[in-house]
Parts: C-alpha cells; structure tokens; sequence
C-alpha cells in the first residue's frame, strides 16, 4: 500500500523512536487486516518499534501500552474521537506525530463525513498544542474531487497526486471495445454467448490471466459454468 511507504522511510530513518504515525481506517477489519503488514516491514527493517491496533476489541492493558510506546497506532475514528478525547494520556504520541493516513477517504461523506471532518479538527488544533505538525496522506480509489474533498475533511490545503504519477513498472495495456454482432433473425444482440467464446478463448491461452465483471453474482456463476463445459468441450473433442 502506497502510505506505507512514508512510514516505512521514517521507521528506517536514525531518528525513528521520535517518531509517530497514525493510521485511520473507517472499519475495524481494514486495520486489523494491515497490521500483520506493517509488523512484518518493521522486523524486516530490524527496528523495535511498537505497532498496534487501537480499537473497540483492543484489552485494557494494551491499550496502555499502545498510550506509552506505541510507534505507529492503527485506529478509525470513533477510537480516534476517544484518544482526543484523552489527550493528555496521549501527549507523548501526538506530540511525536508525524504522519495521518486517512484511507478510503471517499468513505467519509455526508453525515458521517462531517461529523470525521471535526475530530479531524480536533486533532489539528491538538497537534498545534503539543507543537507537531503532522502531513496528511488520503488514500482512495473510488473519488471523483480528490483534492476538494481531502481539504473539507481534514481543514488543510492538499497537493493531489494523480494515477498518472504512478511509477511503478508495468507492461503494455490494449483497450477493446467489443460490440456483439446482431442476430440475423432477431435482430439483438447477445453480449452473453459472445463474452463466453471470448472467456474461454482468453482461459485456454494459459499466456493469459482473465479477470472478469459481471452485474450480479447470478450472472458470474451462469458465465463461469457456461465456460467450464466448452472448455471441457474442446478438451474432449
């Protein structure tokens, strides 16, 4: 995941044990399913640094500990509200802070957008407080106004950083538009029959990995099924 990067730079950094990161996430189960990650660059960086999730489920006693030492904190934000709220039990970690990931940003809209835009607030003005001034990452995948939502949420100006910017390596990319052919009798088209001849000549190139969408799930195991058997059509004959 592209925020990691940041926080890994900072882990590797001399200075790490003076510093935090906080990473919220809208559910309890995206921070749990990220925590074995960010454990295992931290062993492979070789540093001792405390990670935790900091949650509903999280038992007292680590939560005292995640208080005390912890490095980087995994949290969403009715725990986040919580922390503020108790900030005085968390000045060493706020006052080290910094880094805030916010990921799945496009989650935080409406109601619940603004009610996460004033504990976002809070914690600025609580930085201010204890002198740190953290850089905040957005992070989503499914955003039409990056830019103008990632300031009404956190109350900062934010520099986007678009797709296009990605410089990962990756291998040529060929765009198809496919019109199916019209029935000579009925005049429709059946997008069905040919995405199934198209499904399964793309499968029995092994050069090929096939990722298919469909509309509902119904659709996805007719298609599937459909493609099995002329595959095993084709094997047998």
């Amino acid at each position: 995941v592209i925020y990691m990067l940041p926080i890994l730079e900072m882990l590797a950094s001399k200075k790490w044990e003076q510093s935090t990161a906080l990473v919220i996430f809208p559910q309890k189960a995206l921070a749990q399913d990220q925590l074995e990650r960010f454990i295992d660059f931290g062993q492979a960086l070789r540093k001792n640094a405390k990670i935790g999730v900091y949650d509903g489920d999280t038992l007292p006693e680590q939560r005292t500990t995640l208080r005390r030492k912890s490095t980087i904190l995994l949290t969403n934000p009715d725990m986040l509200h919580l922390i503020l709220a108790n900030h005085s039990m968390w000045a060493r970690f706020l006052s080290q802070l910094r880094y805030v990931v916010v990921d799945e940003a496009h989650v935080y809209s409406g109601v619940f957008g603004s009610h996460v835009s004033f504990i976002f607030r809070r914690l600025n003005r609580l930085c201010r407080y204890y002198r740190s001034s953290p850089q905040y990452i957005g992070c989503s995948g499914t955003i039409a106004n990056p830019r103008e939502h990632m300031q009404k949420l956190i109350g900062y100006s934010v520099e986007l950083v678009p797709p296009t910017a990605n410089g990962a390596p990756s291998g040529e990319r060929l765009v198809v538009f496919w019109n199916p052919a019209r029935n000579a009798k009925t005049g429709k088209r059946n997008s069905f029959f040919e995405t199934t001849q198209l499904l399964t000549r793309l499968v029995s190139d092994t050069t090929f990995r096939c990722l298919c969408f469909v509309r509902a799930r119904v659709s996805g195991e007719v298609l599937s099924k459909s493609v099995v058997d002329r595959l095993v059509e084709t094997k047998n004959g």
